[in-house]
């Protein structure tokens, strides 16, 4: 086996265990909810602070998404750096 695919099977191992952790004890409710919603069925949210109601339908549950995603990919960057995995 080559460095090469040597650094991806390790990379991907890295990127599988930070995306099962973020799904499934990262994340929040609140995140979890909003990566499904659609402005068919919007999520709706009452903050406890002030009481307003936030109403998120497709467009924030895009934004969710990409919240989640880009946190997984800085934690298996932060994981690769700190096992001292270079590209």
């Amino acid at each position: 086996m080559n460095h090469r695919s040597a650094a991806f099977a390790a990379a991907y191992a890295l990127l599988r265990a930070a995306a099962d952790h973020a799904d499934h004890w990262g994340q929040s409710d609140f995140d979890a909810q909003c990566k499904g919603a659609t402005d068919e069925a919007p999520v709706k949210y009452e903050r406890e602070e002030d009481g307003t109601t936030v109403t998120v339908g497709t467009a924030g549950g895009r934004r969710a998404c990409l919240h989640h995603v880009a946190s997984l990919g800085f934690r298996a960057a932060g994981e690769s750096r700190a096992a001292g995995f270079r590209w």
